[in-house]
């Protein structure tokens, strides 16, 4: 039923207000008298739009995360006008603004009606007296999450949290919070994190609308990190727990301190996209990482040392087994490539079969042989010396284990009985080994999942080197669903050797095996990850050449 008369002027410049940014335009649109109502309103608006959809600080005139939140303060609308924001870059207070009485009391004033009127602090049930009281004040006080009374984190970044509710995109700065609130048995206490933690439930209620982050699709890499060290990902948690993220991108990281013992339990549950450069992702920590991404559609990971504790031990093996555990049924495109590995990384010994989707797939040859290529050259000297006086013998042994596969003089190579198995088993149980799948708790032995990789070709016998770790070959490892493949290898003799390695029995089985695989490439990268060249590259190089020269395999070999 329409209404008699129409609204008042007032009343309709009201209704306006309210709904923008939304459906300010619509209404404004919809005819000549609507146009005229909202007239008043739309210098604002368009004012609005153009400085805050797409906030930086490099170009907003802010620089500090309590400048913006005085700003929303003033008028608390323009927080929703706020879509795609980078809070990389923002500067903090001086110290000599804290001792300012001036300056704290008149941000204090300034800050007072948004901090203390928040409907999320209200809901807090904190073992403090007054919570919201000391958000404010913590929130004046803008230091680093270090020089603060109360330790680990910013207060003003998860706050604004609080006030984004059309953000679709988001750069957080290099550093707002200590690890300590996301991973520690008593996180979850932590004042910060109970207010991101009601944020995440709140978001991902699918009964609530217009909540905070709820819209949040992407988290996008931070500019101005410091490379020496680099950024933490367990920071990014509180957001990855969030249902509507779809995207992360993220570049000069390190994920090693995720144990199990986490705020957000769940992460990723409908991520698709995960690019990661210069990354370290502890093993560990990616079985927290990876285990509900289920949906997860590409993952891209370029591996970097960070620095000299946390790049050491990288623990590719297991890594990729807790990709595989987690996105064996969604991934279509993987990408673990790398540049300097050190000496004592785990290889990838895992199978790649349980991939039901995987479409394209680009691996480097650092992750299989721990080789002279993927270091420094000073630590490349031992090994490139050591590489030299055994490249003829691996040339030779390349094509023996073809043939001698399964004769009698590669029985010290074969896979161990199933009699054995159980001999060895039962021996470690009698001496108080952990027994396999099983973990120990101070009430026994616990059953735990075990984590995927083990499904190798079962018509392929298990071919191991010297040093115990297994043989991987393409036809043995990879998912009939592969199309792609780009193979990165440095110019070293053992890296060589495992390209060769991996392309055994490829011609006589590629079409049985891997029937959609039509595009192969292998790229030789002839320097060193800090930018000097390969001892010898020119000779490895032809190597890989002459190897591939009589066969029907490649679609490309580049030369880096």
């Amino acid at each position: 039923m329409g209404l008699s008369q129409p609204p008042p002027p007032e009343l309709l410049a009201m209704i306006a207000s309210y709904i923008m940014p939304d459906d300010f335009e619509s209404l404004s649109l919809t005819c000549k008298q609507a146009y005229d109502w909202a007239k008043p309103l739309i210098p604002r608006h368009n004012e609005y739009r153009r400085r805050y959809r797409n906030f930086s600080f490099d170009f907003s005139g802010l620089t500090t995360i309590s400048d913006l939140l005085a700003v929303i303060a003033d008028d608390p609308i323009i927080a929703t006008y706020m879509v795609h924001v980078e809070l990389d870059g923002r500067y903090y207070c001086e110290e000599t603004d804290m001792r300012d009485a001036d300056y704290v009391e008149r941000m204090t004033k300034r800050l007072s009606p948004l901090v203390l009127g928040s409907p999320h602090l209200s809901m807090l049930r904190d073992d403090f007296d007054e919570p919201a009281e000391l958000w404010l004040e913590e929130i004046v006080r803008d230091l680093e999450y270090y020089n603060r009374e109360i330790p680990f984190a910013e207060f003003g970044v998860p706050f604004l949290a609080t006030l984004l509710v059309n953000v679709e995109t988001l750069i957080l700065p290099e550093e707002w919070c200590n690890h300590r609130i996301i991973t520690n048995r008593d996180s979850s206490r932590h004042i910060v994190t109970r207010l991101l933690r009601l944020l995440v439930t709140r978001a991902n209620d699918k009964a609530l609308k217009d909540q905070p982050l709820q819209k949040l699709r992407a988290i996008l890499p931070a500019r101005n990190v410091d490379l020496r060290v680099g950024t933490v990902m367990e920071q990014l948690f509180p957001f990855l727990a969030l249902d509507s993220l779809k995207e992360l991108h993220h570049t000069f990281g390190k994920c090693a301190f995720a144990r199990g013992r986490t705020a957000f339990r769940t992460l990723g549950r409908n991520l698709e996209v995960m690019k990661l450069n210069h990354y370290d992702i502890c093993g560990h920590s990616a079985k927290v990482l990876f285990k509900n991404m289920h949906k997860l559609r590409v993952l891209e990971m370029e591996y970097s040392t960070r620095d000299e504790v946390m790049g050491k031990g990288f623990q590719a093996d297991l890594f990729m087994r807790s990709v595989i555990t987690g996105t064996f049924a969604s991934l279509e495109k993987l990408v673990f490539t790398g540049r300097e590995l050190w000496p004592d990384t785990d290889v990838v010994e895992c199978s790649f079969r349980e991939f039901t989707r995987l479409k394209y797939l680009e691996l480097s040859t650092i992750f299989f042989v721990n080789g002279a290529g993927s270091m420094s050259p000073e630590d490349a000297v031992s090994f490139l010396r050591k590489d030299t006086s055994e490249e003829s013998s691996d040339e030779e042994n390349i094509a023996d284990e073809h043939v001698t596969e399964d004769s009698e003089d590669s029985e010290d190579q074969e896979e161990t009985s199933e009699e054995e198995d159980d001999k060895y088993m039962n021996a470690q149980s009698a001496k108080g080994a952990i027994p396999e799948g099983t973990m120990r708790t101070p009430r026994g032995f616990r059953l735990v999942k075990p984590l995927l990789g083990d499904q190798f070709h079962p018509d392929d016998k298990r071919k191991m080197y010297k040093s115990g770790k297994r043989v991987w070959r393409l036809v043995s490892a990879l998912p009939e669903s592969l199309e792609t493949l780009i193979i990165h290898t440095p110019a070293a003799p053992r890296n060589s050797a495992c390209v060769e390695r991996m392309f055994w029995r490829f011609e006589e089985l590629r079409a049985q095996r891997l029937p959609n695989l039509k595009q192969i490439e292998v790229h030789v990268q002839k320097k060193h990850p800090v930018g000097e060249r390969i001892r010898g590259y020119l000779r490895q190089t032809r190597r890989l050449e002459n190897f591939f020269a009589d066969k029907k395999i490649l679609t490309k070999f580049e030369k880096f």
